[in-house]
């Protein structure tokens, strides 16, 4: 389930932006990054298929750049 797997990850990535960009609540930034993963099914789980720790990158990148479209926009 995407949910377990990625909580973790989700969780450190929203932290990280929240204190980056103050004005941005971490569970808001939280929440924007789980409707980034309903948004792009067919990326998350060609990325899986990949190896190894290759596809945590991918989908770690993809993360961060949506958290910071959502802070700047902010």
């Amino acid at each position: 389930m995407v949910v377990e797997k990625y909580d973790g990850l989700v969780g450190v990535i929203a932290y990280e932006f929240s204190r980056k960009f103050y004005m941005c609540d971490a569970d808001d930034i939280r929440q924007e990054l789980w409707i980034w993963f309903l948004e792009h099914p067919n990326k998350v789980k060609t990325w899986e298929a990949l190896e190894g720790k290759h596809a945590v990158r991918l989908i770690a990148r993809s993360l961060r750049n949506a958290a910071k479209d959502y802070c700047q926009k902010q």
